[in-house]
């Protein structure tokens, strides 16, 4: 989380959110934190 934070002082960033199409569990924490920082995130599975 601290380096999430420390993201939204770099401008034009976003983060790439890889997680295995199957695993829920990482899609939800992408989410999550997504909704805690204000830095885009893009989600990508593999």
């Amino acid at each position: 989380m601290d380096i999430l934070s420390k993201l939204e002082t770099i401008e034009s960033t976003t983060i790439n959110w890889y997680f295995h199409e199957d695993d829920e569990d990482m899609e939800e924490a992408g989410t999550e934190f997504s909704e805690l920082v204000e830095v885009p995130f893009d989600f990508k599975t593999y």
